[in-house]
Parts: structure tokens; sequence; C-alpha cells
């Protein structure tokens, strides 16, 4: 009887500080940079993103979803685009990165009205 072992090596995850830019407004875009590796390497090994909004809803992409593009995710050298099209109400969103060799990491930030100009 032969019998065959395999053997799980965890390896020391690289490390994670995510860190959301942008305006903050309905409307405007968001960037995700990972401040402990500006080398911008996570996002070469991007496997989901998950965006959950004020209302408790997800948007998946990556393994669970559509393409990262089609929803409004790019890649700009060492840092993730949110396109200005997935924040149309305020309130606390978040998101879920996963990504190989980083693991899971999560940022959370609010999204505040845009003020309208008024015009004279």
């Amino acid at each position: 009887m032969r019998i065959k072992y395999s053997i799980l090596r965890l390896k020391d995850l690289k490390d994670v500080a995510l860190e959301a830019g942008g305006d903050f407004k309905t409307g405007a875009e968001v960037t995700i940079t990972n401040t402990a590796d500006e080398t911008g390497d996570i996002w070469k090994n991007l496997q989901s993103i998950v965006l959950t909004r004020p209302d408790g809803t997800k948007r998946h992409s990556g393994w669970t979803g559509e393409p990262f593009e089609k929803i409004g995710y790019t890649i700009n050298g060492a840092s993730l685009l949110l396109g200005k099209d997935l924040f149309k109400e305020a309130g606390e969103y978040s998101v879920e990165i996963s990504a190989q060799y980083y693991g899971v990491e999560t940022v959370e930030f609010e999204i505040t009205k845009k003020r309208k100009k008024r015009r004279r």
C-alpha cells in the first residue's frame, strides 16, 4: 500500500498597509495604495476585490465576479483606481483586497455628497 502525503508550507505574507486617497466625494475616483510597499507588487498579484457600499450591497471582481476593468477598477502603477461611477451615494464604503502573497486586507473610507455649485 502506497500512501501519499501533501504538506502545506505556509510562507510569511508580505506587509500590507492599505490607504485610501482622493476627494472622497460622490462621483469622484478613489485611489488605494499599499503604503508598506510602494512598488505596486500587490496589484500584480491581485486575485479579487470586493467593494461594499453604504447599503451593504457588494460588488465582486476577480475570482468571484467580473473582470476588474469592466466594473470600474484599473491599476495605475503602484495604485488601484476605483472609478467615479462606483461612488454615487454618500456613506461608509469598504474595499476588501485579496492578493497572492499578501492575504486579504480591507480599507474603509467615507464618501460625502458633492456640493452643487450655486449659480449667481
